[in-house]
């Protein structure tokens, strides 16, 4: 009877140690996602806040960024979609606007014209299609930070 009592007693000390050391690895893993959401928050912050002609390395900061958060990861993968053609749709527009200024009117033959009309139409598209995913980047930074508390 009386080792009965002291295995389950050393039974109980075990789950209590065992207790007592997952729960500073479960708020270690916390903090872990807590840090990559706020990091992640600051680069989308810093995107949404440069210059479009200037959108290009703080993309590419988004974009180099890894995490392991499901919720972080996520609101990554919306934001780089979204800021992906965003980027891309301003870079096609300054493209064009360089070579519309680098001609004298009238001199542009035919075939630029529609290479100049092509390249419009792709920024366009880029352009719509950063601002139709951009919501869905939005609510998942916003779910993130209300989550996480940041």
């Amino acid at each position: 009877m009386r080792l009965a009592r002291m295995t389950h007693a050393v039974q109980r000390l075990r789950a209590a140690l065992f207790v007592a050391t997952l729960v500073p690895l479960l708020g270690c893993a916390d903090s872990k996602g807590k840090s990559e959401a706020s990091q992640l928050a600051r680069l989308v912050d810093s995107v949404r806040a440069a210059p479009n002609d200037q959108k290009r390395a703080p993309f590419d900061q988004l974009r180099a960024f890894s995490c392991t958060a499901p919720d972080v990861c996520a609101a990554r993968k919306a934001c780089l979609e979204s800021f992906e053609h965003h980027v891309r749709g301003i870079e096609l527009t300054t493209e064009l606007q360089k070579r519309m200024a680098a001609s004298k009117p009238g001199s542009l033959s035919d075939q630029e014209r529609q290479d100049l009309g092509r390249k419009l139409l792709e920024a366009n598209i880029e352009l719509d299609q950063g601002k139709e995913l951009q919501p869905t980047c939005d609510q998942l930074v916003t779910d993130m930070r209300i989550q996480r508390r940041i």
